[in-house]
């Protein structure tokens, strides 16, 4: 894990040049979010901004009228999904500012320590600040260490979740990040992975740091890095698993 103020600085800045990015820019498609204009990704942000800062300031779950937190009452956003974007970003931001990283907290992954938070909003809006990024025609560069820790976030914290999309049988995957060193092997389980798996892997990828949390989040595919082994298996993972 990072620093909390480096998780900090990461929504600051991601919060701002996602809002940047938008102006002029909301009816372009977001390629990797089925069904998003840029307008409709800052409701999401901002939808993802507020229950955050719920959770960090005051332990408390928003529950939008709607039912679904991915898609912000209508009569709130006004028509003005910047503005929906930039006030609950920014509400988020005083909270991480004003929080405790070490109390405790509540997350879809059990109870845990706020510091789940300020990790899970650097992540979050890191990989929405390149589809923001991305719909405009001109992606982003994703500073390594942030996406290294992201692709541990991933592998830690959502590998339950690709295992389920997966269904696997033993098969050993091996996420080489090349020019920061750390290599991730887990074993595909029908119902986990096995995070530091001792087995040999079945196929290697190799990558930068940010081309490996990409792929993890469907934003690249396996031509995007460098693979030995069984290549079927990375297709595999890439057609099948999206969180």
């Amino acid at each position: 894990m990072l620093g909390s103020d480096t998780y900090i600085e990461t929504v600051a800045a991601a919060v701002d040049e996602i809002a940047a990015v938008a102006a002029g820019n909301l009816h372009a498609p977001v390629e990797h979010c089925p069904g998003f204009d840029v307008g409709r990704l800052l409701e999401h942000t901002g939808g993802f901004a507020r229950i955050v800062a719920g959770r960090v300031a005051r332990d408390e779950e928003w529950i939008p009228r709607t039912g679904n937190w991915k898609k912000a009452p209508a009569d709130e956003v006004a028509g003005d999904p910047i503005g929906w974007h930039t006030r609950w970003g920014a509400e988020l931001v005083i909270a991480l500012r004003n929080g405790r990283p070490d109390a405790p907290v509540s997350t879809w992954a059990g109870q845990r320590t706020r510091y789940f938070w300020y990790r899970r909003a650097a992540q979050e809006l890191t990989v929405h600040r390149w589809d923001a990024m991305q719909a405009r025609g001109t992606p982003c560069a994703i500073d390594p260490e942030v996406a290294l820790d992201g692709v541990d976030e991933f592998l830690g914290e959502f590998g339950m979740r690709a295992a389920e999309r997966l269904t696997g049988s033993g098969e050993t995957y091996q996420f080489v990040v090349e020019e920061l060193g750390p290599t991730f092997t887990v074993t595909s389980e029908p119902e986990r992975l096995v995070l530091h798996s001792p087995r040999e892997p079945d196929v290697v990828a190799r990558g930068g740091a940010a081309a490996l949390l990409l792929f993890l989040w469907g934003r690249a595919t396996p031509d995007d890095l460098d693979v030995s082994g069984d290549r079927r298996l990375l297709d595999r993972w890439h057609e099948l698993v999206r969180i």
